[in-house]
């Protein structure tokens, strides 16, 4: 990832925390571990070591979720970032989730 900046800090208006959580926790459950990441659909996805940081990532850039539903986001584009989003709905509604219905 080269030239990235961060778009997006905490609020946005564009993240859904709770469908980048559900979306980690489905690739972490159904993806594949490849060098330390679980990959499905071209997203991977890692915790930190202590587990209070989340990395959700694609090869346009890295969506870290930290406590209490705060996050950063660093992409190449908005456009980039808005694809990547996308894509987390997309897991969370048709990849084993249940787009936030239990």
């Amino acid at each position: 990832m080269n030239n990235t900046t961060t778009l997006h800090t905490d609020d946005d208006g564009m993240l859904d925390v709770g469908v980048a959580l559900r979306a980690f926790d489905i690739v972490r459950r159904f993806g594949a571990k490849q060098e330390g990441w679980y990959v499905l659909d071209d997203i991977r996805v890692q915790p930190s070591y202590d587990g209070y940081t989340l990395y959700l990532a694609n090869d346009d850039g890295c969506l870290s979720v930290f406590f209490h539903h705060k996050f950063s986001a660093e992409f190449s584009s908005q456009r980039d970032y808005e694809r990547f989003l996308q894509k987390l709905e997309y897991i969370d509604k048709t990849r084993y989730g249940t787009g936030g219905h239990a």
